[in-house]
């Protein structure tokens, strides 16, 4: 039988490891989020003009 303060030593350390987890997915979906922003606007400033010339 496992003891009940390893128990929940192991619960504590699951629980911040899923909490870490979640922050880093949350994080990386913010600097695409922002990324995909940046290059939106980039694109939108960029004159016609210069978008045809490119093709």
């Amino acid at each position: 039988m496992v003891p009940d303060e390893l128990k929940k030593s192991m619960v504590q350390e699951l629980s911040r490891k899923y909490l870490d987890d979640l922050f880093k997915m949350q994080f990386l979906q913010w600097k695409f989020d922002v990324q995909r922003a940046a290059e939106r606007m980039r694109v939108a400033d960029t004159p016609t003009d210069a978008l045809e010339e490119e093709e």
